[in-house]
């Protein structure tokens, strides 16, 4: 199997896509998944957040395990996504043009976070997302954790 290793990253996506695809909810994502690479030589996914997210209604339909919630930022102000509900295990928010989702891995320390939604009116003032990714990378340069974790950056657009 090692040729299914090596291509671990793109066999990952394209069962996430094909699950998606399907009208997989969030919420369901993670066990379907896990179901999905029992057959594969490729660990499970821990720590993970499964978003989805509806562009006629703007909701952003989001579940994870014990990941980190995702971080909204709307006029000049942060905040992270509530948890989701017990009985669906998964929650809800409905997105505005002009606000900014940032989703991160566990790497960050709590220290970082709390640095991230003290950036909020800046971030929310950025120009563009290339801006943002560059005031996070510029803030988050020094501190601890920094180097395994992964910002990914969306804007809600009109």
């Amino acid at each position: 199997r090692p040729e299914t290793e090596a291509h671990g990253p793109v066999v990952l996506i394209g069962a996430l896509r094909g699950l998606a695809l399907a009208g997989t909810r969030p919420a369901r994502l993670a066990d379907r998944l896990t179901e999905l690479l029992r057959t594969t030589a490729l660990p499970p996914v821990h720590d993970a957040v499964y978003c989805g997210f509806r562009p006629d209604t703007r909701t952003l339909t989001w579940a994870h395990a014990s990941g980190p919630a995702p971080l909204l930022f709307r006029g000049g102000t942060g905040r992270g996504l509530t948890r989701q509900d017990e009985s669906s295990g998964q929650a809800e928010a409905t997105l505005e043009p002009g606000d900014l989702l940032l989703l991160h891995t566990g790497a960050l320390e709590p220290a970082a976070v709390e640095l991230l939604l003290s950036l909020a009116p800046r971030l929310t003032g950025a120009g563009c997302a290339q801006d943002v990714v560059r005031i996070v990378a510029r803030e988050l340069g020094g501190l601890p954790g920094r180097q395994d974790a992964c910002v990914l950056l969306a804007r809600v657009t009109p």
